[in-house]
């Protein structure tokens, strides 16, 4: 994850709730495979606490990921 906060090509997008991180999601960019010259955004990880799942917090997440990549010209 640390490697994430320092890259361009890297976003972590966290969900709070009364200042407690109760959820986040981590994304990346680079090229899938040696002949696609397209790069494309890949979700590493994502984890909401038992707690708040099924509340559509990680669908509202993947939006912001979705959002970060486009504003990128990338293909999510």
């Amino acid at each position: 994850m640390s490697r994430a906060l320092r890259s361009k090509n890297s976003i972590i997008i966290c969900c709070e709730d009364k200042n407690k991180i109760v959820g986040y999601t981590e994304a990346r960019i680079e090229k899938q495979m040696p002949w696609d010259k397209q790069k494309h955004a890949f979700i590493d990880d994502a984890f909401v606490l038992p707690k708040y799942r099924h509340k559509g917090i990680l669908r509202k997440m993947q939006k912001e990921l979705e959002n970060w990549a486009k504003s990128k010209k990338i293909k999510y």
